[in-house]
């Protein structure tokens, strides 16, 4: 409404409370309204801040008269901005994705589908629906959308809005789908067989359809995901590696420790590896083998790319018709210092496949820019199009140039004709028009008009002033009229090599990580993995990427896991580093399965197809799990899904019930994933009863985080050591953490009687090698899915003969 975006009744008190603005009232006959409102010119600003607190906002904006001398602006809604679905530059954060995700649950199966709007890419799947909270962790979606009736089973932060059911109907939608991308079935896209994927990808796009107002046309990656190409981590992994969250609000991340790229296309791209760790060995290869290519260029590099655009969502814009002039000046200097960055090439740089890409020809796209835009040093206000491109919108532009010359000459010949003093001024609304002091008024010819008084003037208008404004306003809106339509039509024209500039987007994204990479090389000292097939890992000098930036001297440790050695159990005291040192481990395998150097002054490991964890403590007692609950169920999920190629991460395992019960479950967790999971495993423990099964259990080796006590004060050395820590200096700590002195001079009279007693599983039997199970291997080896209904009627009844079997053996 005129220069301000206005809320009304309850809307305005909400909005009041949420921006801390002024409530005002408009009074009518029947009742005082509520309403508050901002400037149209700081708008944006206000949005981003309701959408940063998870708030849908619609813009109702003013299009046009209903008719000549009307009253009433027509207005309509042109966008709807909700926290997925962002594609303006202003409302986003320039190095992080906005991803949308719907939900198409069945009783037995999940569809999902997610949508980054603004880089052009939607992704769906299937899924079991124990794997939803995983897949959440993984993809921080920033809105989620599911059927009416829908619960979410664990916590959420992020905004969840739920459409009604009958728009998740998989025959409507998979019908839907079809239609919109023009194609006989969704072979290609890989969802032919996935109708509950394929509906939530309809749902998604509906959704974004109704948030930008109009039809959406430019995503261009569509396809399934596809798991088994990536490393999976759970929820739990995600969540205790701190890979873009911090455990401590204000703490470090991984991504804030890696990511030093040039641009915000590289910076989402970065991201996005760190997502979804690569398996193939090849690919990982490739990737080091181009940051090293490239490293002799690094500083040159990485320079050109400091002034590089966000291409990658500036051709959103084009396609969405919403490219701002900034913007395409900033893509008209990109596509002009192409040949620069081309010069830059080292020797073998201009054979990486990226940079075939930006060597490529983009003459007609700047041809359009340099032809059309005019970009100036200092841009006249409102000059968009190109002199000498549109001859009527020049010959209007000089009709408003001619204006100051023309009002200037009526007013020589209007002082020539009287003794009053005026001025010659100008305003928006009136036009050009003479001021004289408001005791020379009376002085003026009688031909003039008063339009105007101040405190100490007069103004007044001419025939010919008049004149003049209804001509260079007819002019002015006219030209401008010329130029929206000119400019919509240089975007579309634009957007006819979309996908070309797309392409020459993800090859300077992908230039930035290699360049990345290298520097992470160059100055930290960080060393490239060297990948093999064989499974295991080896890290000599290995250190935690996040932590060593933070201290003065970071101590270096090695690990080694193969055929032989599998797991590793870890003794040592409270603050002695064995949490450090395993997540150590599982960020060393985690960068390299991104392609990038590791903290390490070597490293070489096998096929890694997941990292597990069970760190830390927390509870969940609003779905009714308590911390030890919550600490079996992740024990539970590891035992059932690690395979030979997973790293296990355990921390203290069995802590949240009693003694002899504890160590019991520690024992048979790390026996059950030693035997039966065959999987690479890391333990810390303060059960230091466990170590005989590491001398009588091959495959398992015991270290501890060495400590010296001195004095009554113990010191940590944060080496790992081969051996078993004997004392856990827990008293000894406590004293570090402020336990009065008394009541540690208690504590050691209690534990000094207490450690002469045996140990609690001194008479427990070795471990032995798991019993053999026909009924479980019998259905390991089925394939369920491809069994026809008579072969499933003869499994289960296979698989009752074999249970009557084992009970006589019983």
């Amino acid at each position: 409404m005129g220069d301000f975006f206005e809320l009304f009744h309850d809307d305005a008190r909400k909005i009041s409370a949420l921006l801390g603005l002024t409530l005002t009232r408009r009074r009518t006959v029947d009742a005082d309204i509520p309403m508050a409102g901002v400037p149209v010119a700081s708008c944006s600003g206000h949005v981003a801040r309701l959408v940063r607190l998870g708030e849908t906002v619609a813009l109702c904006d003013q299009v046009a008269p209903t008719s000549e001398g009307a009253k009433l602006m027509e207005r309509r809604v042109t966008q709807i901005v909700t926290p997925g679905t962002l594609v303006e530059q202003e409302f986003m954060d320039a190095r992080r994705a906005c991803v949308a995700m719907a939900l198409a649950p069945a009783q037995r199966q999940l569809g999902y589908a997610w949508l980054d709007l603004a880089r052009g890419e939607l992704r769906a799947g299937e899924a079991q629906p124990a794997q939803l909270e995983a897949l959440v962790a993984r993809l921080a979606p920033a809105e989620l959308l599911a059927p009416e009736g829908f619960a979410y089973p664990g916590k959420l932060s992020l905004a969840l809005r739920h459409l009604p059911s009958w728009d998740f109907s998989p025959e409507a939608k998979v019908r839907a789908l079809r239609e919109r991308f023009d194609v006989a079935d969704l072979r290609g896209f890989g969802l032919e067989d996935a109708p509950l994927a394929a509906t939530a990808a309809a749902v998604l796009l509906d959704y974004a359809d109704s948030a930008q107002c109009q039809d959406i046309k430019h995503i261009w990656r569509v396809g399934r995901e596809r798991p088994a190409e990536h490393v999976a981590m759970d929820v739990a992994a995600r969540r205790s590696l701190e890979l873009t969250a911090p455990l401590a609000e204000g703490g470090p991340t991984l991504i804030g420790c890696i990511d030093r790229c040039s641009t915000g296309m590289g910076a989402r791209l970065l991201a996005r590896l760190l997502r979804d760790p690569l398996r193939d060995h090849a690919e990982l290869r490739a990737r080091a083998a181009a940051s090293q290519t490239l490293a002799p260029q690094l500083d040159a590099l990485r320079g050109w790319l400091e002034g590089c655009c966000d291409l990658e969502r500036i051709v959103t814009r084009i396609e969405m018709g919403r490219a701002t002039v900034p913007e395409l000046a900033g893509l008209r200097s990109l596509l002009a210092a192409l040949p620069a960055l081309r010069a830059s090439w080292p020797p073998g740089g201009a054979e990486l496949p990226f940079a075939a890409v930006c060597g490529a020809d983009y003459a007609a796209p700047a041809a359009l820019l340099a032809e059309r835009l005019a970009i100036q040093p200092e841009p006249r206000q409102g000059i968009v199009i190109a002199a000498g491109f549109h001859a009527r919108l020049d010959r209007l532009r000089a009709i408003a140039d001619e204006a100051a010359d023309t009002a200037a000459a009526i007013k020589q010949r209007e002082r020539a004709g009287c003794d009053s003093a005026f001025k010659l001024s100008h305003s928006r609304m009136h036009g050009y028009f003479f001021e004289c002091h408001r005791g020379k008024a009376a002085q003026v010819p009688a031909h003039f008009e008063r339009i105007q008084s101040t405190k100490t003037a007069e103004r007044f208008v001419t025939p010919e002033l008049r004149s003049l404004h209804r001509d260079t306003a007819a002019a002015a809106e006219e030209a401008a009229a010329i130029e929206k339509e000119l400019y919509a039509a240089l975007l579309a024209e634009l957007a006819v090599h979309r996908r070309e500039l797309r392409e020459l987007a993800e090859a300077l994204a992908e230039l930035d990580v290699a360049l990345n990479m290298a520097l992470l090389a160059r100055d930290r000292s960080w060393t490239w993995p060297r990948l093999r097939a064989e499974p295991g890992l080896r890290i000599r000098g290995g250190r935690h990427a996040v932590i060593e930036t933070a201290v003065e001297y970071f101590v270096d440790n090695d690990t080694e896991l193969d055929e032989q050695v599998r797991a590793e159990l870890i003794t040592g005291p409270n603050m002695g580093g064995k949490s450090t040192y395993m997540r150590q481990v599982a960020l060393i395998a985690l960068l390299a399965h991104i392609g990038a150097p590791v903290p390490a002054q070597e490293a070489e490991l096998g096929p890694l197809d997941a990292i597990m964890t069970r760190i830390g403590a927390s509870d969940d007692l609003a779905g009714g799990r308590s911390t030890f609950m919550v600490e079996m169920s992740e024990v539970a999920s590891i035992l059932r899904q690690a395979t030979p190629t997973t790293l296990v991460l355990l921390d203290e395992i069995g802590r949240g019930t009693s003694v002899r019960d504890g160590l019991a479950l520690a024992w048979a967790t790390l026996q059950s994933l030693l035997e039966r999971n065959r999987c690479m495993i890391l333990l810390a423990t303060h059960y230091l009863e466990l170590a005989p099964m590491a001398r009588d259990c091959d495959g398992i080796r015991s270290r501890y985080l060495a400590a010296s006590a001195k004095g009554g004060k113990v010191v940590m050395l944060h080496k790992v050591e081969d051996g078993v820590q004997e004392h856990s200096y827990g008293i000894h700590v406590a004293g570090m953490a402020g336990v009065p002195q008394h009541a540690l001079e208690l504590a050691r009279r209690v534990a000094a009687p207490l450690s002469q007693q045996e140990p609690l599983l001194k008479d427990a039997p070795p471990p032995a090698a798991a019993a053999r199970d026909p009924l479980r291997e019998r259905l390991e080896a089925a394939d369920l899915d491809a069994l026809s209904p008579r072969q499933a009627l003869e499994l289960l009844y296979e698989l009752r003969e074999l249970e009557g079997e084992g009970e006589q053996g019983k």
